[in-house]
């Protein structure tokens, strides 16, 4: 499991417009579908993305990861006066490799790089599921 603390420039964000929003992650911002699509969920066709779309870019590694983020909200930063918010993100995989070459690619040319900063991360070894009659750690151990 990888976790990600992931903070957003909301001020920046806010200011941007509309086209550009939808560009950043190439996904229409009221249906939360992608481009040229009509729900969230329809298959996504890379030719009808940015180049630097983070949608795109995430998708164009052909690697398996079970994710999901989660906003957080800290307050206001004393330093700096910004809103301390974000995304906690959470993904699973069954080879850390896949979660770093997503990575890698994303950290090239992602256009929402311009607006995110990345506060920490770690990585975690998690069994799986345990069988009737088996142990934690079964599938690993004797595999």
């Amino acid at each position: 499991m990888a976790v990600r603390r992931i903070q957003m420039f909301l001020d920046t964000w806010d200011r941007t417009n509309l086209e550009e929003q939808e560009n950043t992650f190439g996904r229409y911002k009221e249906s939360g579908a992608p481009f040229g699509k009509k729900n969230e969920f329809d298959e996504v066709d890379l030719s009808l993305l940015p180049d630097d779309s983070h949608v795109r870019l995430a998708k164009e590694v052909e690697k398996p990861l079970l994710r999901r983020s989660y906003s957080y909200s800290d307050g206001i930063d004393d330093k700096t006066g910004q809103f301390d918010t974000g995304l906690l993100f959470i993904s699973f995989q069954k080879d850390p490799d896949n979660f770093v070459k997503v990575q890698t690619n994303l950290g090239a040319t992602d256009k929402m790089n311009e607006y995110v900063t990345h506060i920490g991360s770690g990585l975690f070894a998690c069994f799986g599921g345990v069988e009737k009659g088996g142990y934690i750690g079964q599938k690993l151990l004797e595999d």
